[in-house]
């Protein structure tokens, strides 16, 4: 098996990365479907659809048990789970009510790619289409080597931070990831506050 993963800093101008394989021989023509074969593949996969609740349970229970804040996320060190072996991951969750937002603050460290990422609780990325759900190093407003994100339901206005939309989803999941970083990237502070207050600091 082959993974190809593209780290861009900013797909609206750079040069999208594209990856095509060629065979060095013309495969053979795949042999019609053996029903048999196909009936024990299907049971296999309903059963491990069955496991589902319990994987993402305990895949989010440190989120749920201790929201707005941020951890190493030690279970993906050294390529688990189909990742590049270089990169260090930083993990929390939130828990917010309508009229409060997360604010993240933190230092960059030497690497050669980092971005910031909202999730759902389920680990599939929000509405990045159409919702600023994320920021790299060279969409993020950093000064010195400071960055400073608010999640929140909507645009508090801060000057001096970049906003994250969390679509207005009570609990969520945010992870920040540095390739190759020279040295461990230290943890974010995490604070709750209230939008009324973020809005009040303009």
């Amino acid at each position: 098996m082959v993974w190809v993963r593209h780290f861009h800093n900013d797909v609206h101008h750079d040069a999208i990365g594209w990856c095509a394989i060629d065979p060095a021989a013309q495969p053979p023509v795949p042999a019609p479907i053996d029903p048999e074969r196909l009936s024990r593949q299907l049971t296999r996969f309903a059963t491990a659809t069955t496991y589902l609740p319990r994987i993402w349970a305990a895949a989010t229970a440190a989120d749920l048990a201790e929201p707005n804040q941020m951890r190493h996320w030690e279970e993906m060190t050294g390529g688990a789970v189909y990742t590049e072996p270089g990169i260090h991951y930083l993990r929390g969750g939130w828990q917010l009510a309508p009229e409060e937002a997360l604010v993240i603050e933190g230092e960059t460290v030497d690497c050669r790619y980092w971005n910031i990422l909202a999730y759902s609780r389920f680990l599939n990325s929000l509405d990045h289409r159409h919702r600023r759900v994320s920021y790299t190093g060279a969409t993020a407003t950093v000064v010195g080597n400071r960055y400073r994100f608010v999640l929140a339901p909507e645009d508090p206005g801060a000057s001096d931070a970049d906003w994250i939309d969390t679509e207005g989803r009570p609990e969520g999941i945010v992870v920040i990831r540095f390739l190759q970083p020279a040295r461990t990237p230290p943890l974010p502070t995490v604070t709750r506050v209230r939008r009324s207050d973020i809005r009040a600091q303009r």
